[in-house]
């Protein structure tokens, strides 16, 4: 697990795991302060397990890390960021092993680990080079562990891949290998945790599906839901999901969580799970990301707070304890890529 930090100078800034040289700097040494990539600029970043993509100013899409399926889109292993050669793209999104990219005129190209369909090609075989799913278009998506999610202009949800706790939200357990519309539903946002995924609709309403079992989709029980289900009174403008939680964001920057919180990755100050979105308290945060087990906000005066599991240094802080309250990383002085910068699409787990 790492972290992966945009500056408004488009400079990368890594820490954590990287065995698989997933932080691009050149070798596989772990680093628990928070560093920057030399010579090297991207105007987003996507870290997924033991491999980062970088999208730069002009499209162009690099990449580092482990390349077991053939995430990185190239045919080997590389520990410093490397160009898919030949390739343009203005989003990127990850789960475990495999990558999707939406392009300029919003096609789909994927990549990686294939083994539950979830690259929507229509066969379970994995690729390691981007290949376009035919005949599809959308504007944004997000990735569990084997699971995918897009939205088209339109608003409508397309799923596949993975779906053995109901992820998909199509009212079945069996998986999916090619693009399949959720029927009579609509989201402008999604994020997807390890198995279990979160939509957020036009008017701000937060619809969840798939595993439940450690409070993680915010109704209260614990159960397996299988299609989109409503929290009820409650509204988000943003859904950030980490492997067993989730995490929303309201119109007035408080910070609700819900789901897993074993090493404090939901920033309560303590490590108990809870299965309704709980508010935390006297804090609020503009940006905020999860991957696996660990959390990042950037606040409203642009302070970097982390909490979760902080083994291999992921969490910036100099040490590998983990933190359970969102806690600033010291001597980071950090501005965010301005809006207006961002690709066009919606993405819910890029920074």
């Amino acid at each position: 697990m790492s972290t992966v930090l945009v500056d408004e100078n488009q400079d990368i800034w890594v820490c954590g795991d990287n065995e698989d040289g997933q932080l691009g700097l050149g070798h596989e040494n772990n680093v628990n302060t928070i560093t920057k990539i030399p010579d090297f600029k991207a105007i987003s970043a996507s870290c997924g397990e033991r491999y980062s993509i970088f999208i730069t100013e002009n499209n162009d899409v690099y990449v580092c890390g482990s390349n077991m399926f053939g995430q990185l889109g190239l045919d080997h292993n590389v520990s410093i960021p490397t160009k898919i050669p030949n390739f343009k793209a203005i989003s990127a999104y990850f789960g475990d092993f495999h990558t999707l990219f939406i392009t300029e005129n919003y096609d789909i190209y994927v990549c990686g680990n294939n083994f539950h369909g979830q690259l929507g090609l229509g066969h379970n075989n994995s690729v390691n080079m981007p290949t376009k799913i035919p005949d599809f278009k959308a504007i944004s998506a997000s990735c569990g562990e084997r699971h995918s999610i897009f939205i088209t202009e339109n608003n409508d949800v397309y799923v596949f891949g993975y779906n053995s706790y109901s992820q998909l939200g199509l009212d079945h357990y069996d998986n999916i290998n090619t693009p399949t519309k959720i029927p009579e539903f609509k989201a402008v946002l999604s994020s997807s945790g390890q198995f279990h995924t979160v939509f957020i609709t036009e008017n701000n309403d937060v619809y969840v599906c798939g595993n439940g079992i450690h409070g993680q989709l915010g109704l209260g029980y614990n159960h397996f839901v299988k299609t989109p289900t409503k929290i009820p009174n409650f509204k988000a403008i943003s859904v950030f999901c980490g492997k067993y939680y989730s995490i929303f964001t309201t119109e007035n920057n408080d910070v609700y969580v819900c789901g897993s919180n074993v090493y404090g990755q939901l920033g309560l100050g303590h490590i108990d799970n809870v299965n309704i979105p709980t508010k935390i308290p006297d804090f609020k945060s503009m940006i905020v990301h999860s991957i696996d087990f660990i959390t990042t906000f950037i606040t409203e005066n642009y302070d970097v707070c982390v909490c979760g599991y902080n083994e291999s240094g992921q969490l910036g802080l100099g040490h590998d304890n983990d933190v359970n309250i969102p806690t600033k990383i010291p001597n980071f002085d950090f501005k965010p890529l301005p809006k207006k910068r961002f690709n066009k699409t919606k993405s819910a787990r890029n920074i």
